[in-house]
C-alpha cells in the first residue's frame, strides 16, 4: 500500500494538487504508524495537517489531529495524545460531526 500512496503523493505534487498531497501524506502516515515508524508517521501527518488547516478543511483537520494523537499514544506520550484527541473532538463537535466526535471521545477514554 505504501508504494501506491507514495506514488500518489508524487503525482499530486507534480500537478500541485493540494488535497491529493494532503490525503496521500495522511495515508502514508497511517501506514508508517502500522509499521512502527512513528517519526515518519508524524512527519507525514503534520504535512497533511498543514494543508488541511490552510484549506480550512475542518473535518480532515479533526481526523488528522486524531491520527497524530494515536501515534503519540503509541509512543507513550499520553499528554500529547490527549491534547490532539481533545482538539479533534472539539472540532468535530463544532462542525456537527457526531460520528467523528464519538470516535475521538472513545479514543480519549
Amino acid at each position: 500500500a505504501l508504494k501506491f500512496f507514495l506514488e500518489s503523493l508524487n503525482l499530486a505534487q507534480e500537478i500541485d494538487y493540494q488535497l491529493g498531497i494532503a490525503n496521500a501524506n495522511g495515508n502514508c502516515g497511517l501506514v508508517y504508524e502500522e509499521q512502527g515508524l512513528y517519526d515518519e508517521s508524524l512527519r507525514h501527518h503534520r504535512l497533511a495537517l498543514s494543508i488541511f488547516t490552510f484549506t480550512n478543511n475542518q473535518e480532515r483537520v479533526a481526523t488528522t489531529l486524531n491520527n497524530i494523537g494515536s501515534v503519540h499514544h503509541k509512543l507513550g506520550n499520553y499528554d500529547s495524545a490527549f491534547r490532539y484527541m481533545e482538539k479533534s473532538s472539539n472540532i468535530r463537535e463544532a462542525i456537527g460531526d457526531y460520528y467523528g466526535e464519538s470516535e475521538s471521545l472513545n479514543n480519549l477514554g
